[in-house]
């Protein structure tokens, strides 16, 4: 695919606002909505790798999926509307973990009890630290400006939600996207392209990981940014600060995601394939090609984001979101040889 310069950047940043912020503008924001058909990815074509890949779709538990992430063992987590408990002045959530290949309910209990003491209408993620903590992003939606009044990430804990918005802003640059770390800990890329280490409760910057960037995902401990022209990948370790390898790529709209397995190998994640990170080479040796991946056959198309990537004893999870202008959908495939 040929890369489109600035036009692309462009879209490379949009997209990852809408990551962030999970279309939460699409039907009065995160709220139940009827659903919307959207046009399933075509079939996967031969793949050119030498090991074949077997592309599996699974299919979320009945309802409708607001967002879709994984949990810190990597096992996918999907969080729907609780449609029976949702109301007008307060929101309810049901939470779903795929593990040994069905969906377990979680317990969303206390959480949902603290949304209807604490009358909060919705939020727009909801993402668990490595302890186990919940987080959830909120956005007043009846707002007309981005101030911090209007913006928060809210800690639920001891039956109660504890609001924070100092780690959301970088001076008047707003939050694109984020990573839980643990220990009250978020590593976040802002409007401005820079990354940092930051402190939730205050927004105490305690690393800086560089400017210029258009994606950034968190892999073990280290940090991986895509560059805003999309044609490198910048290696960052989350400990020291420091930054590592630079790997030469071919990004697209449609994004990058990282992930690393139990020897500690990471993964990239992209429409082009899902790719091996050399670290002696600091080049990308493809795994998975591209051709045999679903979001291959969108060809591109800025209505769809790669969201997600994790790998279990050599199975790759892949997940992606369909954005339509008033429609999203999240896609959960599978990679097995």
């Amino acid at each position: 695919m040929k890369r489109k310069g600035y036009t692309k950047r462009i879209g490379y940043s949009l997209l990852t606002a809408l990551t962030l912020f999970g279309l939460m503008g699409c039907g009065s924001g995160s709220k139940p909505v009827e659903p919307t058909p959207t046009t399933a990815p075509a079939a996967a074509n031969e793949s050119s790798s030498q090991t074949k890949y077997k592309e599996q779709a699974i299919s979320y538990p009945e309802g409708q999926v607001f967002y879709s992430t994984y949990d810190k063992d990597g096992n996918p987590a999907a969080y729907l509307f609780d449609t029976k408990n949702y109301t007008d002045q307060h929101a309810a959530y049901e939470e779903y973990l795929y593990k040994d290949g069905q969906w377990e309910k979680g317990d969303m209990e206390d959480l949902n009890k603290i949304l209807e003491k604490e009358q909060i209408a919705s939020l727009s993620t909801i993402d668990r630290d490595p302890s186990g903590q919940i987080y959830g992003l909120w956005t007043d939606l009846t707002s007309s400006g981005n101030t911090k009044d209007s913006f928060a990430l809210y800690e639920f804990s001891k039956n109660k939600a504890v609001k924070h918005n100092d780690a959301l802003y970088n001076g008047d640059k707003m939050l694109y996207q984020y990573r839980l770390l643990g220990d009250g800990k978020l590593c976040g890329m802002y409007a401005d392209g820079s990354i940092s280490v930051r402190s939730i409760n205050d927004g105490k910057v305690e690393k800086e990981l560089g400017s210029g960037y258009a994606t950034m995902d968190v892999a073990g401990s280290r940090m991986f940014a895509a560059s805003q022209s999309g044609g490198s990948i910048d290696e960052w370790d989350l400990e020291t600060g420091e930054k590592g390898h630079e790997y030469s790529a071919e990004l697209t709209n449609q994004g990058v995601a990282f992930c690393q397995d139990e020897e500690e190998n990471v993964y990239a994640c992209m429409e082009k394939g899902i790719f091996l990170m050399d670290e002696e080479t600091s080049r990308l040796t493809e795994i998975v090609s591209g051709s045999e991946m679903s979001v291959n056959a969108l060809n591109g198309s800025s209505e769809v984001m790669i969201s997600g990537l994790r790998v279990k004893n050599g199975e790759f999870f892949v997940t992606y979101l369909l954005a339509g202008e008033n429609s999203r959908e999240y896609k959960l495939m599978t990679y097995r040889s």
